[in-house]
């Protein structure tokens, strides 16, 4: 049987003055300063920060005091002893995560030289491995390799250098006057070492090498899995048994297969097909099934290896450009652009995988856009992305701006493009591939000869329908139209407030929607050095006015990328004189703009002038932080919710109710559940200055899975007055809430709200929160200690009527203090809470 040794413990890390070639006599010394690695796998600045190495802040963005790192090499070593049972076995090293330019030996064995962070590797070691051995891997300081590539002068002024090397740039330092780099480090963090583990695979002369397996359903939604596997065998009766199980462990499928042999070398293909299967779903369309295809090798009467892959069956069709039917219904996707999911480490942290996951399935997502500037992410988060029913939108590994384009480069792309496509395809979550981000734009933008073009429109989509044909291929992202970013056809990243773009309003598809906004006081509170409100800042905006909001919070912005002009619409809001209103300010002006692009592209348009009548879907930009930052995340680097979490959460909710508000003022409900909705619709006329109820009706509503009409036109009251807002309520057959929508006539700075009071009450896990009097912007928190963090409820900073009672779900945290206070109140209502 194979078996793989995952090389956990044991490990020791060396700094190292830089050199092309490992002098072992410089390592084996006692005088030496290794330190022990307490579990792999770990980065170099894990293993300083948990030897005191390297300052606490670090962990949060500073990162001046630590950036000393890359001017060294970095040693790492294990001694293991090889299980006697393991001897008579051949064996090989697998990598499969090193950041970035390594020479592994074995026994002082040169047997890697690594060059790319997307690729993993491996080697043979049969021939070295002993019965105790050493395993050394030299890390090269990274400026070093990047200062002796050839740059050809073609290139020079359209192809960034750091691109000349295979590792994430934005590791690098961008050269920007001060603050932030993009993803939020100061001045930049560049990470070095092992980010995945290291282990050695015994295995015997007969093995499998490769299987290859896609899993889908057909339009009469019938299942198929399509096997292809190869290997080695030294008995000429070698056999492949393949079983499929439900999730109960049912046998559905089971079926031997007799490989075709070539001397040593065996391969064998198979399409098994199952009738009717349960299907799998993405979030909110029905539930994620999963079955579990084995497949076992046998020779002379032993099983020698057992594989095994999770798959799920789907049916996708693509009607237009990112106009998906999944499974037979019309299917739109609901989104958030991944980045790396932390900056200090490229090691994957399951626990803060899962927190994502809660919010973003609290949130109503349905896709995860793994971005092609960030990192590849293991097996393991595709699993948790099949099991929650979350589809992923996969770009390769290629970013802002023309690439080298070179016969060699071409190559590395090409085996990174074969090495994704080829781990990942028979994932159930996996809905499209794309050939990264912005590449074509960002030549367009900057007016450059857009190098690599020809990677993106010909190798990859090549690559893509050889291994996985029929899955929908994206170039790159934006792409379409009469320019890369034209809203009109395929998608678009929304450059408002930095480029004017026509034809923006009814876009077909929205890839990157990006607003600034701080976030929620207890996380500001944690990264931003200094007052928070310093002394003399004002937050009027005169012609003599720099920055609209603090130095030190823009310190933590994306200064390059222009982030304090992101923000949404702060002058309809008061101007600011203490720190709560000011972060208010800023994070309802982004939520207000969400909002009304949200629900615009939620809505779409019936006019046929319009060149889009729906878009096909919205995917929120960033999803979260890498580093902690002041710009357009939607859930914060403490993987907290703020307006903008809570906005976007309501926007993507199934059945909305929304107000479109031009040269009319409509009401209309959409409804992208999945089925048809039946249930009442109550809207009306409050008065805020009055405090008084103006209208108000009940109707029964019917409305078509994937449509949107207008319910009511509130043309039919002629005049409104401007201090009245507008409501609108939605309630399913059994009188539950579905959804609620509050909006407004005026600007927030016209408007006078009531000082109310708020009562909650506790019923199991919801709060149930209510006030005579109406409510802007109810705000939850919750302390345990004095621990504000991790708190998450189904809804937050929302518009209360008066007379109302709403129930909120608390979906993380099982006690402490809950607070609860609208923006405009002079008090909080506060309770004890306990699941």
């Amino acid at each position: 049987m194979k078996n793989e040794m995952i090389l956990q413990s044991g490990w020791e890390l060396l700094q190292l003055t830089p050199s092309e070639t490992l002098d072992f006599s410089r390592i084996s010394g006692t005088d030496q300063e290794w330190l022990p690695i307490s579990r792999m796998p770990a980065q170099v600045q894990d293993v300083l920060l948990a030897h005191g190495k390297i300052p606490e802040e670090f962990l949060v963005g500073w990162c001046q005091e630590v950036n000393w790192i890359t001017e060294y090499d970095w040693v790492y070593r294990v001694r293991f002893t090889r299980p006697e049972e393991e001897r008579a076995h051949r064996a090989r090293l697998i990598l499969k995560g090193l950041d970035t330019f390594a020479d592994v030996y074995l026994n002082r064995t040169l047997l890697v030289r690594h060059s790319n962070f997307y690729l993993p590797d491996e080697a043979d070691v049969s021939d070295v491995l002993e019965d105790e051995n050493e395993l050394v891997i030299h890390f090269h300081r990274v400026q070093d390799i990047l200062d002796a590539k050839e740059f050809a002068e073609a290139w020079e002024g359209h192809v960034q250098r750091i691109k000349t090397i295979r590792k994430p740039v934005h590791d690098f330092d961008p050269h920007n006057a001060w603050g932030a780099e993009y993803q939020g480090a100061v001045p930049y963090f560049q990470a070095i070492g092992v980010y995945r583990d290291v282990s050695i695979e015994y295995h015997e002369e007969t093995e499998i090498t490769q299987m290859s397996v896609r899993a889908y359903a057909d339009t009469d939604l019938d299942g198929f899995v399509d096997l292809q596997l190869s290997g080695y065998a030294t008995a000429e009766n070698a056999e492949l048994r393949g079983t499929i199980s439900d999730a109960d462990g049912v046998t559905v499928w089971e079926e031997r297969l007799m490989p075709v042999q070539e001397g040593r070398f065996w391969r064998a293909e198979k399409r098994c097909k199952l009738i009717r299967p349960r299907l799998w779903y993405p979030n909110g369309y029905g539930e994620p099934y999963l079955y579990e295809l084995r497949v076992e090798l046998v020779a002379d009467g032993e099983v020698k290896e057992v594989r095994r892959k999770r798959i799920g069956f789907k049916n996708v069709e693509v009607i237009s450009p990112l106009e998906f039917i999944i499974n037979g219904k019309r299917t739109r996707i609901w989104g958030g652009s991944l980045d790396p999911l932390q900056g200090w480490t490229h090691c994957f942290l399951r626990d803060r995988a899962e927190r994502m996951f809660a919010l973003v399935l609290n949130g109503h997502f349905n896709t995860l856009r793994i971005w092609g500037e960030g990192i590849p992410y293991p097996d393991e988060f595709y699993d948790m992305a099949d099991e929650k029913g979350l589809m992923i939108w996969q770009e390769f590994f290629m970013g802002y701006g023309p690439v080298p384009d070179s016969d060699a480069y071409v190559e590395e792309y090409k085996k990174e493009a074969v090495t994704l496509v080829q781990r990942l395809k028979h994932h159930a979550c996996l809905l499209m591939w794309c050939g990264g981000n912005e590449t074509l734009l960002g030549a367009e933008v900057n007016h450059q000869i857009p190098f690599g073009k020809k990677v993106l429109v010909d190798v990859f989509p090549e690559i893509v329908n050889q291994l996985d044909p029929g899955r929908f291929y994206l170039p790159s992202s934006p792409y379409g139209g009469e320019w890369v970013d034209d809203p009109r056809t395929g998608d678009v990243h929304t450059l408002d407030r930095v480029l004017f773009y026509p034809n923006r309003n009814y876009p077909n598809f929205v890839t990157e929607h990006c607003l600034t906004a701080p976030t929620a006081l207890h996380s500001l509170k944690q990264f931003v050095r200094g007052d928070l409100f310093p002394e003399g800042y004002t937050s009027l905006v005169t012609k003599d006015t720099e920055l609209i909001m603090p130095r030190n919070w823009i310190e933590r912005s994306s200064v390059g990328s222009l982030g304090q002009r992101k923000s949404g619409p702060y002058w309809e809001f008061y101007d600011a004189d203490n720190l709560e209103d000011m972060i208010y300010k800023f994070g309802a002006a982004a939520g207000q703009e969400l909002r009304r692009y949200g629900e615009m592209v939620r809505r779409g348009s019936k006019d046929p002038a319009d060149p889009c009548q729906r878009s096909k879907g919205y995917i929120t930009c960033k999803l979260l932080d890498t580093w902690p930052k002041i710009y357009c995340s939607t859930i914060d680097f403490f993987l907290e919710g703020y307006i903008p979490y809570y906005t976007i959460a309501r926007l993507f909710a199934p059945v909305m109710a929304s107000f479109q508000k031009d040269d009319n003022l409509r009401l209309w409900i959409v409804n992208d559940s999945g089925e048809t909705f039946e249930g009442k619709l109550t809207y009306g006329i409050y008065d805020l200055l009055r405090e008084r109820y103006v209208h108000e009706s009940c109707v029964d509503v019917s409305i078509a899975h994937c449509d949107a009409k207008v319910v009511f036109d509130y043309a039919a009251f002629h005049f409104i007055p401007m201090e009245c807002v507008v409501y609108a309520r939605i309630e399913d057959k059994d009188g539950e809430l579905v959804y609620q929508s509050v909006d407004y006539l005026d600007v927030e700075r016209q408007l006078k709200f009531p000082d109310a009071k708020i009562q909650v009450e506790v019923e199991g896990d919801n709060l149930l929160i209510s006030s005579d009097r109406f409510v802007r912007c109810v705000e939850i928190l919750g302390r345990c200690g004095e621990d504000e963090m991790g708190w998450l409820f189904s809804d937050n900073y929302f518009d209360l009527m008066p007379g109302e009672t709403r129930k909120i779900r608390v979906v993380a945290r099982d006690h402490g203090e809950i607070s609860v206070k609208g923006h405009y109140c002079s008090t909080a209502t506060k309770i004890t809470y306990s699941r």
